[in-house]
């Protein structure tokens, strides 16, 4: 065990368990944009944490220091958000495609492609703004493979769906839920068909 922190495989993210998360990440967005001038959603006051969670950006290799940072985040994220006005009713829709991003890092050409397509929202290193961080996720069960878990807010939607289009290493998917709750990958560097796109 990693100082109380264990990435969850991505496929056991159940809805309900999402809503704390997006929660915290909302209310911080509503604090930061009161309290904050800075980048898209790169806050200044998260700004050296997420520098301890991914040091060499898309280089970082997972470690337990890594875990560790990216708990040392969260707490701080959380401490900060409580400093808002509650977001009444932040729920995660399962039903609502297009708002849960998963990135697996290690894997970005770190190209600068995605940057322009979503103004800077996704860095140049094909890493979202640290504000939307959510989880650290494992993948296909491989202990040295995981992903990080993103909030993609709805006016960004678009754009970042397209960029997923221009990543030649397919480093991102979108995370869905099926009609049981049970989640899917749409499938890395796969865009949602047009017809779902709000």
């Amino acid at each position: 065990m990693i100082e109380g922190v264990v990435p969850i495989p991505w496929d056991g993210l159940i809805p309900l368990n999402l809503n704390p998360l997006l929660s915290i990440c909302q209310s911080f967005y509503a604090y930061s944009a009161v309290n904050s001038s800075d980048n898209f959603y790169r806050s200044s006051e998260l700004a050296a944490l997420a520098k301890q969670v991914l040091p060499e950006s898309c280089h970082t290799r997972f470690s337990r220091d890594i875990a560790k940072a990216f708990s040392q985040y969260t707490s701080e994220k959380s401490r900060l958000s409580s400093k808002s006005k509650p977001i009444q009713n932040v729920r995660f829709n399962s039903n609502d495609p297009l708002s849960l991003l998963l990135v697996n890092w290690r894997e970005s050409l770190f190209d600068g492609a995605g940057s322009p397509e979503t103004y800077g929202f996704i860095d140049d290193d094909w890493i979202p703004g640290w504000d939307t961080w959510l989880a650290i996720v494992s993948l296909n069960g491989k202990p040295n493979e995981h992903a990080l878990l993103c909030w993609v807010p709805s006016e960004l939607c678009r754009e970042v769906d397209s960029a997923i289009n221009l990543d030649a290493a397919r480093c991102m998917s979108w995370l869905a839920y099926d009609h049981t709750n049970k989640p899917y990958l749409v499938g890395w560097g796969q865009r949602w068909k047009p017809s779902i796109l709000p």
